[in-house]
């Protein structure tokens, strides 16, 4: 009776531990430093070292922005554009003083993940846009690339 009950927990803890680790393996995943605070999905994420990957194997929709330390995480959903992921990187869209992520390029994924603007952010571009317009300048977008390294 023991062993058979030693063999079942080993069993389910096997089980367990390999879960687990498929789990936690949801593909590659880009490291970057951003030298500024940035927005995703709505939530202000401080300058730091971060890491994007996908939110789970079979996602590739999702991702996952953790800092390093793992104080800030914020989860942004995405949309595929044309193109290739060439180089490991992040795209922000700067509005006036303020960056929103704009695209995630991870090579050896399904191509570069692009994040619509948010209404935060819509809502930043239509105040730049009539500010510009009363002082008569120029309220052009502006792109940000910060280049990171696959794991």
């Amino acid at each position: 009776m023991k062993k058979q009950i030693m063999r079942a927990l080993s069993g389910f803890a096997l089980l367990t531990v390999l879960t687990a680790s498929a789990y936690a393996h949801t593909g590659r995943r880009l490291s970057v430093h951003v030298p500024f605070d940035f927005v995703v999905a709505g939530k202000k994420l401080p300058a730091g070292d971060y890491s994007v990957r996908r939110v789970s194997k079979d996602s590739a929709t999702a991702l996952l922005i953790r800092s390093e330390d793992g104080r800030s995480v914020a989860t942004g959903i995405t949309t595929a554009a044309p193109r290739e992921a060439l180089r490991a990187q992040l795209s922000l869209r700067r509005r006036g003083e303020s960056y929103f992520l704009a695209s995630v390029s991870i090579p050896g994924t399904a191509g570069v993940r692009e994040v619509p603007p948010s209404k935060g952010e819509t809502r930043r571009t239509r105040e730049l846009i009539g500010q510009a317009k009363a002082v008569g300048g120029d309220a052009a977008d502006k792109t940000v690339t910060v280049t990171g390294s696959v794991e």
